[in-house]
């Protein structure tokens, strides 16, 4: 009879005085590797499933909108009690979507079928136009809330041809007038701020120049034009603008050359001006400064010396010109 095992002797507890390292762990087991967390090498791939083993059941999404819990017609429609009833009229929203779409080819066909044939017959035309709102004729548009001039409606008659060739209908036309006449009253509003610009512009500049002559000028130029003009062209030809847009009275170059054409037309129209016979109102003043020069002071009246050199330069003119 064998004589029984010993009984194998505890294992001794560690000594924590004890600076040995402990023992090695036992190797794992090389099938499946315990994955080290600081190591970035990848973990092994798992082992593949048992083909013979049955898929699981693919879980449901989760609830949607249009899920039978959902209460989709309140979610689409709102506070809207009118777009709720109509919501009302279909089973889910498959049978919405079929209904739009279905909804969509309709008016797709009745736009195709309401588009005039490139070969249409003249009554098919008429037909079309009629039922279209397009006149039958391009003087017959009926513009509503836009006032038309009977010679704007005139001058307007080539583009009115040119958009009943194109079956524009009455509303149409009225819109593309609209905006016509818009664009128009926005370039008159610009162009009369610039004119104002022009216009003080101009006047600084000739009063920085002519200084006292200023309104003297001013009224020679009007009265040169005003004296050769009918009333009927003078505004017209006061208010006229050079090919640039700018007014031609704008311009200080022209209002200089007017300045000197009227003073050489009538030289006594500053020094003696409203009266009927200039030649004899300034030979008569020549004559009165002339006797104030035998005057004790004549040298020192800067005025009178002014006026008679002035009288003398007018008095030449005049002769030159014979009058």
């Amino acid at each position: 009879m064998p004589e029984p095992a010993a009984n194998p002797a505890p294992a001794p507890a560690p000594n924590p005085l004890n600076t040995d390292p402990a023992p090695a762990p036992a190797p794992a087991d090389p099938a499946n590797p315990t994955p080290n967390p600081l190591n970035n090498d990848p973990a092994p791939a798992p082992a593949p499933a048992d083909p013979a083993a049955a898929p699981a059941d693919p879980t449901p999404a989760g609830p949607t909108w249009f899920s039978a819990d959902a209460d989709w017609r309140k979610e689409i429609a709102g506070d809207d009690e009118s777009k709720l009833n109509v919501l009302k009229r279909y089973t889910d929203p498959n049978a919405m979507a079929n209904a739009l779409f279905e909804a969509r080819g309709k008016l797709n066909e009745r736009a195709q079928s309401a588009a005039l044939p490139d070969d249409a017959s003249d009554e098919q035309v008429a037909e079309w136009r009629e039922a279209n709102d397009v006149p039958a004729t391009a003087a017959d548009y009926k513009l509503e809330g836009v006032e038309l001039a009977e010679i704007d409606r005139e001058e307007l008659a080539p583009k009115f041809e040119t958009y009943h060739s194109m079956n524009l209908s009455n509303a149409q036309v009225t819109q593309l007038v609209a905006a016509d006449q818009a664009q128009e009253a926005r370039e008159i509003e610009l162009l009369q701020q610039q004119h104002n610009l022009d216009m003080q512009e101009t006047t600084k500049l000739l009063k920085a120049e002519w200084k006292g002559d200023y309104e003297p000028n001013i009224n020679l130029i009007k009265g040169l034009f005003s004296s050769v003009l009918p009333g009927d062209m003078l505004d017209a030809f006061f208010t006229a603008r050079m090919g640039t847009g700018k007014a031609l009275f704008n311009s200080p170059e022209v209002m200089n050359a007017f300045a000197d054409m009227a003073r050489k037309i009538n030289p006594a129209a500053t020094l003696v001006p409203n009266v009927a016979n200039p030649r004899q109102s300034i030979e008569g003043r020549i004559a009165e400064l002339q006797k104030m020069m035998a005057e004790p002071g004549w040298h020192k009246n800067t005025a009178a010396n002014q006026e008679l050199d002035q009288l003398l330069v007018a008095q030449e003119e005049l002769n030159r010109q014979g009058q």
